[in-house]
C-alpha cells in the first residue's frame, strides 16, 4: 500500500516549499483559534454582566417589596392603636394575656399526657 504523499519522491525545494505551506496553515489555525476564543471570552463577559444586573434587579425588587410589606405593617398598627385609645387598648393587652395564660396550662398539661402515654406502651 502506497502513502497518499511520499517526501521521499519531493526535491529540497518542493520539501521546503511544503514545509513552509503548513507552517502557514499552522499559524493561520492558530490565530482563528486565538480570534475565535476572544470572542468567546467576550460573549460570555458580556452574559455574566447581563445576568448580574438582573440579579441586583431581582434583588432590590425584593428589598423595595419588603420596605413595603413593612411600611404597610407600622400602619396597620398605628391605625389599630387609634381606634383602641387609652383603656381599650389596656384591656385589650389584659385579655390576650389573660387568654394565653388560661391555654398554656392546658397546653403543658395535654403534653405530659401524652409523654406519658408514649412511656406506658
Amino acid at each position: 500500500m502506497k502513502p497518499a504523499f511520499d517526501f521521499q519522491e519531493l526535491t529540497e525545494e518542493e520539501k521546503q516549499e511544503q514545509l513552509k505551506r503548513l507552517e502557514e496553515l499552522r499559524v493561520k489555525k492558530r490565530a482563528e483559534r486565538e480570534e475565535r476564543e476572544a470572542q468567546e471570552a467576550k460573549e460570555k463577559e458580556k452574559r455574566m454582566r447581563e445576568e448580574a444586573k438582573a440579579m441586583s434587579g431581582i434583588k432590590r425588587d425584593l428589598e423595595d417589596q419588603e420596605i413595603r410589606r413593612m411600611a404597610e405593617q407600622r400602619r396597620r398598627e398605628k391605625e389599630e392603636t387609634k381606634v383602641l385609645t387609652g383603656g381599650d387598648l389596656l384591656r385589650r393587652k389584659l385579655i390576650d394575656k389573660k387568654a394565653t395564660m388560661q391555654i398554656f396550662p392546658l397546653y403543658t398539661t395535654l403534653k405530659k399526657v401524652r409523654f406519658l402515654f408514649v412511656e406506658c406502651q
